[in-house]
């Protein structure tokens, strides 16, 4: 499994194949070449203070990440919105950009970044605290608003959740 994840990355990742490739990778995925889509190697967690390693899972330095975006078609008022898995919601009317498009406009970004996987036990701990309960209070209600405003179905548009959000840890 982990090497079939580690030939994926010059492949087509969803967000969920994005996160998996990075969660349960070897130590190192992809090459360390200029030209590369996508290089990625663990950090070693040892020298992290308690407070970090108490916390945290796993560490990716994704030294090399390859992103392109399409425009497929428009909408007038309201964008489609993806749910928490990253699918994109069939409520709102796509306009195509044209009958028969023989190619779309598209963007590429190149960019680096740092995955942090942080272990179960810390986020349930972290979603007992009053503050972070409060917060989320607030963030479902605003949530819960804005979907009602729009006439969403709740069981289409769903609150992805507090372990979704990193809230600081003063919540006031």
């Amino acid at each position: 499994m982990i090497a079939q994840r580690a030939e994926m990355h010059d492949k087509e990742l969803n967000a969920n194949d994005a996160i998996e490739t990075l969660l349960f990778q070897p130590d190192e995925v992809g090459e360390d070449v200029p030209e590369g889509n996508f290089y990625a190697r663990a950090r070693s967690l040892i020298g992290l203070s308690p407070l970090l390693s108490d916390r945290i899972d796993r560490i990716v330095l994704v030294h090399r990440l390859r992103e392109v975006i399409a425009q497929i078609g428009f909408t007038r008022f309201e964008a489609a919105m993806p749910d928490i898995d990253g699918e994109l919601s069939l409520d709102v009317c796509r306009a195509a950009l044209d009958i028969e498009p023989t190619w779309v406009p598209a963007v590429e970004n190149k960019g680096e970044g740092i995955f942090i996987s942080f272990k179960k036990e810390a986020i349930e701990n972290w979603l007992k605290q009053d503050a972070v309960q409060k917060r989320g209070r607030i963030l479902y209600k605003g949530f819960d608003e804005w979907r009602n405003q729009r006439g969403l179905d709740p069981d289409k548009a769903k609150f992805p959740g507090l372990p979704y959000i990193m809230l600081p840890r003063n919540c006031e």
